[in-house]
Formats: structure tokens, C-alpha cells, sequence
């Protein structure tokens, strides 16, 4: 995979140089004939971070992945090994990507957790309902478009679990182990792993990314979706913060933004319950949450408003160390101004707040 020459032809005099990678100085020798190697370690890293996407992008072209950049390491190992922690700083699965790619990263960072410490941007977006690792089948209902019991048996997921080996579902047991609370928990969300779930592999992936810094994902919000371990792992990271476990990394210590769209609720009740999960993260400075299917569902106000109370309960108290946040963003359902100002009254230090019920101008 890594050349250990690189030959390179000069057209204007026919001639051919060979420049050795393996065995090559930390610095140069001879003057003006400098290659990759010659370069000390921290200057090849600092040059990798601002290597832009030189590749054309389409459709399957994720935006944050540093292909680019990953097929420049391939010139060289050394390069290689210096560059790959910026490689994985940054991960994007996208509507048109290989879900091939998305198991790739999870069963690579399982087998390195240093990778794991190195993702800051990890990113699921642009996927079109109902594929949040699910599928429908092609001779669905079109009734079956919002998820509803009855037609439970026209999804399926559209990740082929085969890719994971004996070796990697024994890693994947291993680390859901570490992060359940209890048995039936670490069965199910193993489960959920395994028949391909994407809340389940996502709260996987926080796990392995302690230093997390972005979040933008699409959730699946679907009733049997089981279990909810996704708002689970977030309410968590709030309340290790709040209780100032500064050495657990499930906190996400380091999360500042969150954005999420929210796909096929049946009932807003859900959608507030994993809202408050992340209205609680102390560490979090802009979150953003969306309900992708609100125009779609017509709900109406008596319906959709907010549980006043139960918001309350959830944000009450003076110790929930709320002042970091400075930009909140709903665009889903109908909210009364008193909850609206509820919420603003919460976050001492906001500079923004951005509210649209998403349902229509009627």
C-alpha cells in the first residue's frame, strides 16, 4: 500500500529521480532537494491540517472526510502514521455515502481507541426518511412514509452488518459492556448494533469519542427503536458534567455544538423527551433541533405544545450550569411564550434565539 520510492519524471530534461521514503533524514542534507521526509514531525502535521479537498465532489463525496488528504498519506508511511489522527478528526456519513464507509469508522476506532480520541466532528446528515439505517421496501404503502406499527415489517436496515467480523462484534459487546447500566440495556443496545440500528451505532460512537467537539446528526425517533439509548448516553453526558466528573470520558467535556433533526415521531411527547437531554449538556454552546417531518405530520397546537411542567421539572434548579450557552435554535412545534421564555431564562449568557413551529403558514 506504501510505495517506499516515488519516482518522479522532469519533462523539460527527460530525466528520472527516485526519492526514497523509508530510510530519508529528518532533515535535509543537500540543499534544494527537499521531500516529505525531510520535514521535521510537528511541521507535516501542522501543513496536513490545512491540505484542502482537491477531489470534485458528487454525491457520495462527504463533505467534512479528508480524502484528499488520506490519499497524500499513501505516498508515504511515515506520512501516513503522522497524518492519520487529522484524518479522523472529522467524519461525515452522508444520504448518498457507502454505509460501507460508516462501519469502516466505527470498527476502526473500536480496534484504535487513540483514533477514537482524536474525532472532533462527527456528522449524519442529509439522509432521506425514512434511511436513517433503515429502508423500506419497495412495494411499501405509501401510508408506510411516517413510520407507524402497522407497517412495521417494510423496514429494514440498509447497513450490511456481515462486514463486521467475529473479532469486531466481540470489541463492539465488549465496549457497550463498559457503557450500560444495566443488563438488559447492554443486550438490547448490542442488538440494536447488530441488526444495523443507527441510534445504537451513533451512542457506540460517542463511547469511543471523548473528545467530541461537533455533533450533527439525524435521529430516528420510530416507537421500536429500542432502546433509547442514544437520548440515554447524551442525558448522561449532561449529568457526569454537571456532577463535575472531570476523568469520565462519557462526559463529551468538550461538545460545543449540537445540531439534530428529529425523523418519524408519532407523538411530539417523544421528540420533548429527547430534547431535554440535550438542553442540559453544560458544555454545549450552540444547539440546533429539528423536526424533519413536522410539515409532513399536520399536527395541530392542542397536540403538539409542550408539556409546561414537565419542562420545568427538567430545567429547574440552580446547579444545572447552563451559562455557556449562546445560540438555541428550535424549528418543530408549537411552543406557548411562557415556555418560550422559560427557556430563555435558562441560559443566563444567550446571544441568540432562533424559534419556527416548521408548520406552514397556517
Amino acid at each position: 500500500m506504501y510505495p517506499n520510492n516515488w519516482e518522479v519524471v522532469y519533462a523539460a530534461d527527460n530525466l528520472k529521480r527516485i526519492h526514497h521514503f523509508s530510510s530519508g533524514p529528518e532533515y535535509a542534507e543537500i540543499s534544494g532537494r527537499v521531500t516529505i521526509n525531510d520535514l521535521p514531525s510537528e511541521l507535516i502535521v501542522r501543513i496536513s491540517k490545512y491540505i484542502p479537498d482537491s477531489i470534485i465532489s458528487g454525491k457520495d463525496f462527504p463533505r467534512y472526510n479528508s480524502r484528499s488528504l488520506l490519499q497524500l498519506a499513501l505516498c508515504s508511511r511515515r506520512f501516513y502514521r503522522l497524518v492519520e489522527p487529522v484524518i479522523y478528526e472529522r467524519f461525515h456519513h452522508g444520504a448518498e455515502t457507502s454505509t460501507k464507509g460508516f462501519l469502516m469508522f466505527l470498527v476502526r476506532i473500536l480496534a484504535r481507541p487513540d483514533l477514537g480520541r482524536c474525532v472532533r466532528v462527527f456528522c449524519v446528515d442529509g439522509t432521506k426518511a425514512p434511511g436513517l439505517g433503515i429502508i423500506m421496501e419497495d412495494d411499501h404503502d405509501e401510508m408506510c412514509h411516517i413510520y407507524m406499527e402497522f407497517c412495521h415489517g417494510h423496514y429494514d436496515s440498509d447497513f450490511d452488518v456481515s462486514y463486521f467480523t467475529v473479532e469486531d462484534l466481540k470489541a463492539v459487546r465488549k465496549k457497550i459492556a463498559e457503557a450500560s447500566t444495566t443488563t438488559l440495556e447492554c443486550y438490547e443496545w448490542a442488538a440494536g448494533v447488530e441488526k444495523g440500528d443507527l441510534n445504537a451505532m451513533i451512542a457506540l460512537i460517542l463511547t469511543l469519542a471523548p473528545n467530541l467537539q461537533v455533533l450533527d446528526i439525524d435521529t430516528w425517533t420510530r416507537p421500536d427503536s429500542v432502546p433509547p439509548i442514544l437520548t440515554r448516553m447524551l442525558a448522561q453526558a449532561g449529568q457526569l458534567q454537571r456532577e463535575r466528573q472531570l476523568g469520565q470520558p462519557f462526559a463529551l467535556w468538550r461538545l460545543k455544538k449540537v445540531v439534530v433533526r428529529y425523523h418519524h415521531a408519532s407523538a411530539m411527547d417523544e421528540i420533548i423527551h429527547h430534547l431535554i437531554s440535550l438542553l442540559t449538556i453544560p458544555s454545549v454552546e450552540i444547539l440546533s433541533a429539528i423536526h424533519e417531518d413536522a410539515v409532513e405530520d399536520y399536527y395541530c397546537s392542542p397536540e403538539t405544545d409542550v408539556n409546561e411542567g414537565d419542562l420545568e421539572a427538567a430545567l429547574q434548579g440552580i446547579n444545572l450550569g447552563l451559562a455557556n450557552m449562546k445560540e438555541l435554535s428550535f424549528s418543530f412545534m408549537p411552543m406557548s411564550p411562557n415556555t418560550l421564555f422559560r427557556l430563555w431564562c435558562c441560559y443566563p449568557n444567550l446571544k441568540k434565539f432562533s424559534y419556527r413551529d416548521n408548520l406552514g403558514d397556517d
